[in-house]
């Protein structure tokens, strides 16, 4: 099986959403959706994986589709994270790991489910993937004018 996740971050608020689908070669899942405020670009795409993983009801075999351009991604799950969990979730520089709760939830996770990322096979991969960022993209605005709505009411006239 594959998932695809998609991000989109807004700047200079720093706010996105990632949109997410399972596709086990017959049929792809409704998308899962979500908005996370006050992010970082690495921090979305791990919330987002996680998001999608923890949907899962028993241990599965997955193939992460990453961007062909996201090689944060591609490494962490691949290589880092067992790295960073045998080094007490320190990096080679000695420093803490950036978002090291969404790491090791994401480690948690990966225990459970057989999770290798790898890029797009093919030209249709990476537009399906395309998508999903396009649909990040306008789950982000949407929510991004509930929040603001909800913040920052019109002045009165």
């Amino acid at each position: 099986m594959k998932l695809f996740v998609g991000t989109w971050i807004m700047h200079p608020v720093k706010s996105g959403a990632f949109a997410g689908v399972f596709d086990n070669g017959v049929f792809k899942s409704e998308p899962i959706l979500g908005f996370v405020g006050d992010v970082t670009v690495a921090k979305l795409k791990l919330v987002g994986i996680i998001s999608c993983l923890e949907r899962l009801r028993q241990p599965s075999q997955l193939t992460l589709v990453t961007d062909a351009s996201d090689e944060y991604v591609y490494y962490c799950v691949n290589e880092w994270i067992s790295c960073w969990s045998q080094n007490g979730w320190k990096a080679k520089s000695g420093h803490v790991v950036a978002n090291q709760a969404e790491v090791e939830r994401l480690s948690q996770l990966l225990k459970t489910h057989s999770v290798t990322a790898a890029q797009p096979e093919s030209q249709q991969d990476q537009t399906f993937h395309d998508s999903l960022v396009a649909m990040a993209r306008d789950h982000s605005f949407q929510c991004g004018e509930k929040s603001r709505a909800a913040c920052c009411p019109p002045a009165p006239r």
